[in-house]
């Protein structure tokens, strides 16, 4: 009995503090491209083996009762064992079908259990903030440093000196990367913005506002630019806070950004010029021809899918697609679905599809019910849940484009809802 009196007390010191750390680890989340293994998947694994310790001590396991969190792991159950369609299951591709739904269950379920007050919900969220604020400081050092604008886009690959070798471990390795984690975690600047009194913080969230739309074009990443043009316009409207003077801000936000766009048009226009070129150069673009290819699997497993990984290495054995990898992107390893609902589809079928489309739409529904549901003197929660709304827009956006599935930031940020429903109880 005294034993497990110890250990309940220590996991629940333990589960708590560490989700402080997810943020601080989202950073370094590439360092699975060269390790195998990300250190917030580490971070998963030990608070996993903590939970394990917490309910054999209390004997019972805290339940989230919510259908949209039901129809999540449904489906993940449903990928995992898409493995049976495979054809043959090697190590990699277990890990694929645990990793990629299978620990992002797992973290929305540390997340509830770990997160037990409001004022450790704050600390979290500041945290978040605060590392926002830390990637856009980054972001532009960087650019100073080396007074290389094309550095995220180009540069950082085929450097070979210490600084970009590290910087190739972090969330800077990829700029469309770089760019979504920006635009994941922006929304969350309006926190301070709309509910804190101190100045202080307002000028540096909208500092951080302002960094990540030059960081996001200084990526050149085309559909980062659409899901953030789409995200200030949903800014602007949503800004009618009480405490905030709508047309000022509305005035200053709208007129700030076209200066932007007007001074950075050269590089956007340069941008979307190169792509159009590829359609009137090349019978086909690469994406395309994923597409193309993608959808013959589909055409031959339309059920259940071809099983976890599948797709890219089917991308990857296709010699048509080769040749347009090799013209477009020369000889780097860019075989990649590019589009979260045509992975799904591949890898599941149209089981899977079905079912990963019934958690986004039950999760957009929960986050309006939860909303609805608030006390009116609970406008933090209500500005958290907007900040996710806009954030899960820019989730499905971008992954129109990119598989982002895999990018722990996003599940970290879609699990805070269920804390919020069950906070707002208490």
């Amino acid at each position: 009995m005294i034993n497990q009196q110890i250990i309940k007390s220590k996991t629940l010191i333990h589960d708590s503090w560490l989700v402080i750390l997810f943020p601080i680890l989202f950073i370094f989340t590439a360092s699975s491209n060269y390790f195998f293994i990300s250190p917030e998947e580490i971070l998963i694994l030990l608070m996993g083996l903590f939970l394990i310790a917490k309910i054999f001590a209390s004997g019972k396991a805290v339940i989230i009762n919510s259908d949209t969190f039901i129809i999540f792991a449904i489906f993940c159950l449903v990928y995992f064992f898409s493995l049976l369609s495979r054809e043959s299951i090697g190590a990699s591709h277990v890990k694929i079908a645990i990793s990629l739904f299978g620990t992002k269950l797992l973290l929305i379920y540390l997340i509830y259990t770990s997160i037990k007050s409001f004022s450790f919900f704050k600390k979290v969220i500041g945290c978040l903030i605060a590392i926002g604020l830390i990637l856009v400081i980054i972001g532009g050092a960087i650019l100073l440093i080396t007074q290389d604008i094309n550095y995220f886009r180009s540069t950082i690959y085929f450097s070979q000196d210490y600084f970009s070798g590290f910087l190739k471990h972090t969330v800077f390795f990829n700029p469309n990367f770089y760019s979504r984690t920006l635009l994941f975690i922006m929304p969350f600047f309006l926190l301070p913005i709309i509910n804190l009194k101190s100045i202080k913080y307002k000028l540096a969230c909208l500092a951080g506002i302002i960094g990540v739309v030059l960081m996001t074009i200084f990526t050149f990443s085309r559909m980062s630019m659409i899901a953030l043009s789409i995200l200030i316009l949903l800014i602007v409207y949503k800004l009618g806070n009480k405490k905030i003077k709508k047309r000022k801000a509305q005035f200053f936000l709208t007129t700030f950004f076209i200066a932007l766009i007007l001074i950075t048009q050269s590089f956007i226009i340069e941008r979307f010029e190169n792509k159009i070129s590829q359609y009137k150069n090349q019978d086909t673009t690469l994406r395309i021809e994923m597409i193309k290819v993608g959808l013959k699997s589909f055409y031959n497993n339309p059920i259940l899918g071809t099983g976890p990984g599948s797709a890219k290495e089917m991308l990857s054995q296709d010699p048509g697609l080769k040749k347009h990898i090799y013209f477009f992107k020369g000889n780097r390893d860019e075989f990649a679905m590019h589009n979260n609902f045509l992975l799904i589809l591949v890898e599941t079928g149209l089981v899977g599809l079905l079912l990963f489309l019934m958690f986004l739409c039950s999760y957009w529904r929960y986050i309006n019910k939860i909303k609805q549901n608030l006390k009116p003197d609970q406008n933090y929660l209500s500005t958290v849940l907007d900040a996710v709304r806009l954030s899960f827009i820019a989730f499905i956006l971008t992954g129109l484009t990119a598989v982002n599935l895999g990018m722990n930031i996003i599940w970290f940020i879609l699990a805070l809802p269920f804390v919020i429903d069950r906070i707002r109880k208490e």
